[in-house]
């Protein structure tokens, strides 16, 4: 019986351990993001990094978190009396916004000022190659 639960635990070990673990380095930028995030965020460090953990993706996903929380943190210093659910909706509306470009969005037209105010920050933020990398940035077209 102890062999068999042994056995067990040694086939099912590796699923367990798939998702992978974030290295030292990338845990910092993890804090560094939610340190720019400050309460608009909930999630724990921990959390986010398990998170980012999990993903196929770990390295572009932590970039484009890097990117949400500069814009976020850039936007915010224009509204330092915010508060908690104002934070919170600015951190939504950055969110929204990246999600934009992650479906195929890039045009201008008949949209808010805040939006490309905040996309025109986000795309200082990202790289020309994670833009361009289809695991990450696609159409829907």
């Amino acid at each position: 019986m102890k062999i068999f639960i042994l056995l067990i635990l040694m086939l099912t070990a590796p699923l367990a351990g798939f998702a992978g673990t974030l290295t030292p380095a990338q845990i910092n930028r993890v804090t560094v993001a939610k340190q720019l995030l400050g309460g608009a965020d909930p999630r724990t460090v921990g959390a986010i990094s398990a998170e980012l953990a999990k993903s196929r993706h770990t390295e572009g996903d932590l970039q484009i978190l890097e990117a949400v929380a500069k814009t976020y943190k850039e936007m915010i210093t224009e509204y330092p009396q915010a508060t908690q659910s104002k934070k919170e909706w600015l951190h939504s509306m950055v969110l929204l916004n990246m999600a934009f470009f992650q479906f195929g969005g890039n045009s201008e037209a008949n949209d808010t000022g805040l939006n490309i105010t905040i996309r025109r920050k986000l795309k200082k933020y990202l790289s020309p190659e994670l833009l361009a990398d289809p695991n990450l940035f696609y159409s829907l077209e």
